[in-house]
């Protein structure tokens, strides 16, 4: 059973199975097996032949992406963002640091391009990318702050001057409205239309400091709280929860530690978030009380990249620059396992389904096979 898949800065793209402690890397042509896989016939699946169509004995026909690990340019091939391409979560969308937008299926195990969005205008990388559960369609945020929507054939279905700002760092959409929310350096938190290509509400800097020295914008990561609410995080250390109903100001504002925070995520808990900076901490806290930090996360090294809570069940799965997979029990406050895989690590998709259920809450462990109930 897959529990999650890994992006990494090489471009490889790696599923994770927590139980068995296993990494495997999904851009590469799987291990068969004998007898029962034997191959009869082979042939390209496209002109450029990066796709292989293969025939078995036993009459199953397979499609194999021939994009090896060997073959990965970092500087092109780094995957920067993830999102999952369908609510069964079988089919995760990822981008390139090339803009190249590829897809992996689950149930056809084939990692292969989907579009390419180097037309979108603007230098730099994608910043963000999420699927539109409503058309199907893709919305990305490049880090020149151009915004597009994409249908699945790869049109563009938005205008070509559609900006948020230079510096983008973050997206994220929201769960009920066709709407999504941006923020960056120097970029204050906005929110868009996507249907109308037009900006929905603007939010303002906080007040001056105590020396009457602006305070710097820097959002590092957004995520919708709800329809309305929407929190933030800054390379400032600040989490900041927004209200556009309520001000254009924050409605809580309060510092995690004076270093730049790199990751967040909801979680199981309604109004919990978890936030990892770059010294390494991860951290739970409750927004429903301002500054009350509730977990405070261990055995992490180096900048924490990218956190995935799960929704219903207090796991949570952390990737980063030391190249470690690790599982966590928020409520138990403990490292369940910790997996090298090699490169370093950019983004994480935690699934809804997946292994850890199976887990003792006594000792962390995985039942028995035998005692797993169907």
């Amino acid at each position: 059973m897959i529990d999650c898949y890994i992006g990494a800065a090489t471009g490889a793209f790696k599923a994770v199975n927590f139980k068995e402690a296993k990494v495997t890397n999904l851009n590469r042509i799987s291990g068969l097996v004998p007898k029962n896989d034997e191959i009869v016939a082979i042939c390209w699946g496209d002109e450029e032949q990066t796709e292989v169509v293969s025939v078995q004995a036993d009459r199953k026909i397979k499609i194999t992406n021939v994009n090896r690990i060997s073959g990965l340019v970092p500087k092109n091939d780094e995957i920067v963002a993830m999102c999952w391409g369908d609510e069964e979560q079988t089919e995760v969308v990822s981008v390139q640091a090339d803009r190249k937008i590829k897809v992996y299926n689950e149930l056809t195990e084939l990692y292969s391009d989907l579009f390419d969005a180097e037309c979108v205008e603007g230098e730099g990388p994608i910043k963000a990318i999420r699927w539109i559960k409503e058309n199907g369609n893709i919305v990305t945020a490049a880090g020149s702050g151009h915004l597009a929507v994409w249908n699945n054939q790869g049109k563009r279905l938005s205008p070509d001057n559609w900006t948020a700002g230079a510096d983008l760092l973050a997206m994220d959409r929201n769960p009920e409205l066709l709407q999504i929310a941006t923020g960056g350096k120097a970029n204050l938190l906005k929110t868009w239309d996507l249907e109308r290509h037009e900006n929905v509400w603007s939010a303002k800097n906080v007040p001056v400091d105590w020396l009457y020295v602006p305070v710097p914008i820097w959002d590092t990561n957004v995520k919708y709280l709800n329809q309305h609410e929407m929190v933030t995080t800054t390379g400032k250390g600040q989490i900041r929860v927004y209200d556009p109903r309520k001000d254009q100001r924050p409605v809580q504002d309060f510092v995690y530690m004076d270093c730049p925070i790199t990751a967040l995520s909801l979680c199981y808990k309604e109004r919990f978030i978890v936030v990892g900076n770059t010294t390494g901490n991860v951290s739970v806290y409750d927004l429903r009380n301002t500054k009350n930090q509730i977990v405070k996360l261990r055995s992490f090294a180096g900048s924490v990249r990218s956190i995935d809570a799960h929704p219903k069940t207090p796991f949570m799965v952390s990737v980063g620059l030391d190249r470690h997979i690790r599982l966590h029990h928020i409520g138990k406050k403990k490292l369940i396992k910790k997996i090298y895989a090699k490169v370093h690590l950019n983004s994480v998709l935690f699934k809804k389904i997946n292994s850890c259920e199976k887990v003792k809450p006594d000792d962390m462990r995985w039942e028995k096979e035998e005692d797993w109930k169907d």
